[in-house]
């Protein structure tokens, strides 16, 4: 009974044909990616599939991992729709980090701060959402008592910040969450 979550990429079956065979809790993974492998068509619409999925309780995470999993065009349109992720997540391995746009989670959750989501919102994708959606999270995510305290603090700085996507396009955000204090298991973590 756990979640099946679907890589979207080089596909040879479609989105729509994909999402139809998903259960509730299925979670579909780099819905900011184009076409045509996308939640939208050639023309920036959200496929009707799509729409139908979430309806039947299908999630929907950003995974902005290291190749062709975020575009700047495609994210607009689906941030224009109001189609906002379930979750945020950067798709992290050894190689991300490197990938052009990901840097770091803070760093993701700061594209979706700058363009379309508040932070409140995003802080959910990150936290809460998560803890909800993956039965291996259930105890993560929360700051209820009893709970174990594993606690990220972020500082939001204002400026004028970089943000890349997969295909090297920039764009410049005015806030910017950066790592501030870290506490696993109730205990300060040290600073890397």
């Amino acid at each position: 009974n756990l979640p099946l979550m679907i890589h979207m990429g080089q596909s040879e079956s479609t989105m729509g044909e994909l999402v139809a065979e998903l259960k509730p809790g299925d979670i579909v993974t780099h819905m900011y990616a184009p076409p045509p492998n996308a939640i939208i068509d050639d023309n920036g619409q959200i496929l009707p599939e799509v729409l139908a999925a979430r309806r039947r309780g299908i999630r929907f995470d950003v995974a902005n991992g290291r190749i062709d999993h975020l575009r700047w065009d495609t994210f607009d349109a689906i941030m224009a729709a109001g189609f906002w992720p379930d979750t945020i997540s950067t798709d992290g391995f050894s190689n991300s980090r490197s990938a052009p746009g990901v840097v770091d989670y803070p760093n993701v959750m700061s594209k979706l701060l700058n363009f379309g989501m508040p932070l409140d919102a995003v802080v959910a994708c990150g936290t809460v959402n998560a803890s909800r959606i993956f039965p291996f999270l259930r105890d993560k995510g929360t700051l209820n008592v009893g709970a174990q305290a594993d606690i990220a603090i972020l500082e939001l700085r204002q400026g004028n910040f970089d943000f890349v996507d997969n295909y090297e396009n920039v764009r410049i955000g005015t806030q910017r969450l950066f790592p501030f204090e870290t506490v696993l298991a109730g205990r300060r973590a040290p600073r890397a």
